[in-house]
Parts: C-alpha cells; sequence; structure tokens
C-alpha cells in the first residue's frame, strides 16, 4: 500500500512515488541512453520541486537542468574562494527600543555567474548535500562576529542563523554545532537557530529530537515564518523552543484601511506563543504605522524588518547601531 507510512526504528516516514519519463531522440535531441542517464539525477531534483508525480524530460527542462549543474560546479569552491558573506538585518526590543539580536543571512557572489539568489541556491545546495558545509560555514562565521556584536549590544545579545530541512535530518548536527562553537570558542548562548513551519508536517520526531539536542547545548531556538504553513497548533505544546517568528505575510497587512481582522489574527499568534511560554519575534515590518500597531493593539516582544535596518554587511551593522 503505498499511502501507508514507512516505518524505521522509533520514526515514521511517508513514501511518495515520483516517476520520470524520457525518450530518445525525442524532443531533447539525445540519441543514446547514455546521454539520458547523464542528466537523470538532476531531473529527478527538478520532478521533486514541481510537485508533479508524473514527469516528461522537455527542452525547457534540460535548459533548468544546465543552469543547475553550472551552479553546482562553482558552488564546490565557493567557500575556498570566499564568495559567500554574511548580512546582519537587526531585531529589536519592541518595548525599549535596543538592538536585541540580529539574523544572519547569506549571500553569494560567482565570479562567473555574478550574484545568485539564495532561492536559487540554497535548494541546490540541499540537494547536492553541500548544505552541510555551507551551514558549518554560516555558523563559524555568524559566530564569531556575534563576539564584537555581544561587546557592543551586551550578553543578551542573540544571532539567528537558518537551519535547512537536510540539517534537520542529519543526526550529527547538534555534534556538529558543539565541535564549531568549541573550535572558534564561541559561547553557544549566542544562536537562535531557525526552523521553519513546513518542517514540522514531516518527520516531526526527528525535529524536535535535534532540537531539544540543540538547547541542550546552551543555544536557543525559534520557529520561523508561522502561519504559513500547515503543522499541527499541538505540536507547539511540546516543542522545544523559545520564539515564534510571525510571518510577514501578517504583519505587513497592519497599515492597510481594512487591518482589524488581521491585528485578530495576530493578537492570536501572540495568546498562542506566549501560553506556550515563548518569545514572539514579528517579521516584515516596513512602515512607522505597522510598529505602532504592533506596540499599542498587540504587544510583541521583538521586531525585525526594513522599518528597523535592511540586511548588512558586519561593518555597516557595527556603524550603524
Amino acid at each position: 500500500d503505498r499511502n501507508r507510512p514507512y516505518k524505521y526504528d522509533s520514526y515514521e516516514f511517508e513514501l511518495r512515488p515520483l516517476i520520470t519519463v524520457s525518450g530518445y531522440p525525442g524532443e531533447t535531441g539525445y540519441t543514446s541512453i547514455n546521454e539520458v542517464s547523464r542528466v537523470l539525477g538532476s531531473f529527478i531534483d527538478i520532478a521533486k520541486i514541481s510537485g508533479n508525480q508524473i514527469n516528461l524530460l522537455t527542452k525547457e527542462s534540460l535548459f533548468l537542468i544546465n543552469e543547475q549543474q553550472n551552479i553546482d560546479q562553482e558552488m564546490i569552491n565557493a567557500i575556498k574562494r570566499n564568495e559567500f558573506n554574511l548580512v546582519y538585518q537587526p531585531r529589536v526590543n519592541m518595548r525599549t527600543g535596543n538592538i536585541a539580536g540580529c539574523e544572519a543571512l547569506i549571500r553569494w557572489n560567482n565570479q562567473s555567474l555574478g550574484n545568485i539568489s539564495p532561492a536559487v541556491f540554497i535548494p541546490r545546495a540541499e540537494a547536492t548535500g553541500f548544505i552541510h558545509s555551507i551551514t558549518d560555514w554560516v555558523i563559524a562565521t555568524a559566530g564569531i562576529a556575534n563576539k564584537q556584536m555581544v561587546k557592543k549590544f551586551g550578553d543578551t545579545f542573540t544571532t539567528g542563523v537558518n537551519l535547512s530541512a537536510v540539517n534537520i535530518r542529519s543526526p550529527g548536527l547538534p555534534a556538529k554545532i558543539e565541535a564549531i562553537t568549541k573550535e572558534y570558542e564561541i559561547t553557544p548562548q549566542c544562536f537562535d537557530f531557525e526552523v521553519t513551519e513546513s518542517l514540522l508536517s514531516e518527520d516531526s520526531k526527528v525535529v524536535i529530537d535535534t532540537l531539544t539536542a540543540i538547547r541542550n547545548s546552551g543555544a536557543q531556538t525559534a520557529l520561523d515564518d508561522f502561519g504559513t504553513g500547515y503543522s499541527s497548533l499541538s505540536l507547539l505544546t511540546y516543542l522545544p523552543l523559545d520564539y515564534l517568528k510571525i510571518d510577514q505575510a501578517f504583519t505587513q497587512r497592519l497599515d492597510q484601511p481594512e487591518s482589524d481582522r488581521d491585528i485578530r489574527i495576530v493578537r492570536a499568534i501572540r495568546d498562542l506563543g506566549y501560553a506556550c511560554n515563548l518569545e514572539i519575534i514579528a517579521e516584515g515590518m516596513e512602515t512607522q504605522k505597522q510598529v505602532d500597531v504592533l506596540l499599542k493593539d498587540i504587544d510583541v516582544s521583538f521586531g525585525q524588518g526594513y522599518f528597523f535596518g535592511k540586511p548588512m554587511a558586519l561593518e555597516a551593522f557595527m556603524d550603524t547601531f
């Protein structure tokens, strides 16, 4: 039965059939099975993203495959070439107005391909497994930068680092974080590791076990983009979390003429978070009116968005705040 979950050890997985179809010579112009086999792995990655269970290899697919292969090839040496860099977006204590932390965001400027969006290269890094090397680099770089930030903003200043689904499913992640913090003499308490709500709809036990181990090391954890996924609300009652981040899809509507309903929704999310002993972070704040509403009508702990500051290099961050 293909709809029956597959159980391994204490974990449960859902299996979903995926069929990829290619003919030759056909539309692609291929004349041998060897040529088809050369792009099969990349085509399967594209098929997974499409959401379709049956996928046909076309000229458009080949264009995407060639683009992905270029990215994959360039990414191998990106760390060695110092092509990655981090930018930091401030997080503000809404009650005091003080800088309370930041979120570290990765950027990639490649010597051949130029600036590549994280929305493009992160999925490729996940598909190839290179995401583990990138995450290691981000943790080390953000941790070293946090040392400077703590000196200026105080010991409670924390840096948010995003973890992908591939990271979370790796059983060695907590040990890797511990090894990096020891190697660079970084305090684990300086981090809050963020996972997206969509992760909770699959392998929730794996996510919970990993987040628990991370928190046991002294680091904090956050649930990002809350309100846009499909996870069960009951998960919040036992997830090992410290922060709940309200997605910008909600906060950016708070300054609209018909915003009463959105205010009630954000207030309900806030109440839910507080009931679970979580601090609330409102993302995507861009206008003074949004800030005023969140302060007077909703009362959240922290705010983040272009109103307070765009993501910026470390030097600019230290000079600006």
